[in-house]
């Protein structure tokens, strides 16, 4: 019932920016800035109840997973951009030549996000010992890394099926999916703390299943 309440108010305040179909470019960008404006603030309303269950100590591990993210992201090649160009292109001349366009770059995009898995898997020990060790718990330390990385590789599809949906002229439902998306992350995990320890690895665990959700 919450959660329905939720989705109608944020109906209506959608509504509050209905334009002309004529202007859909404008139409998508105003459901962009509103969808990603209340991501933003459900965040930042998150961040000191975050802080309060896990530390600042453990907190930073969500830190790191950012920085690394938006590192291994520029391997991408622009291969996010290309698909929402030519989809956007071919969508309306051929259906199967779509199809072929996201089947084809999907096998590349992915094939490149496991071979980054498969690195910082392999090399987790060593990142962890000579990179992230502070003089606390080794094992720890890469044992978090360990779900860190798993965290990641199931996150980096996200961007390429984001393209494919604005491609296909799908902005406002990736949009106003990514928001439902955030909204169960960060209210969930809370919700977890409740009822479970706090950690970290609780945190980086709802995030892997959230990811599997999006996907």
């Amino acid at each position: 019932q919450i959660m329905f309440n939720i989705f109608k108010v944020l109906r209506s305040f959608t509504r509050l920016f209905k334009i002309n179909s004529e202007y859909e470019k404008l139409n998508n960008i105003y459901h962009g800035v509103i969808t990603r404006g209340l991501s933003a603030i459900i965040t930042l309303v998150t961040l000191p109840f975050l802080l309060s269950y896990i530390g600042v100590a453990d907190y930073s591990w969500i830190g790191i997973f950012a920085t690394i993210a938006s590192a291994i992201y520029l391997f991408d090649f622009g291969l996010t951009s290309l698909i929402t160009k030519e989809i956007a292109q071919e969508r309306i001349i051929s259906h199967e030549k779509t199809k072929t366009i996201i089947a084809s770059q999907e096998v590349v995009y992915l094939t490149i996000g496991f071979s980054l898995f498969l690195i910082l898997f392999l090399f987790s020990d060593w990142i962890a010992a000579h990179w992230l060790y502070n003089g606390g718990n080794f094992l720890q330390s890469a044992n978090k890394f360990k779900i860190l990385v798993l965290a990641l590789v199931v996150q980096w599809p996200h961007s390429f099926y984001t393209g494919a949906l604005f491609g296909l002229g799908k902005q406002t439902l990736s949009n106003y999916t990514q928001l439902f998306i955030t909204l169960i992350k960060n209210a969930g995990v809370l919700f977890l703390f409740q009822y479970f320890p706090p950690s970290i690895e609780l945190f980086f665990y709802w995030h892997i299943a959230i990811s599997l959700l999006t996907l």
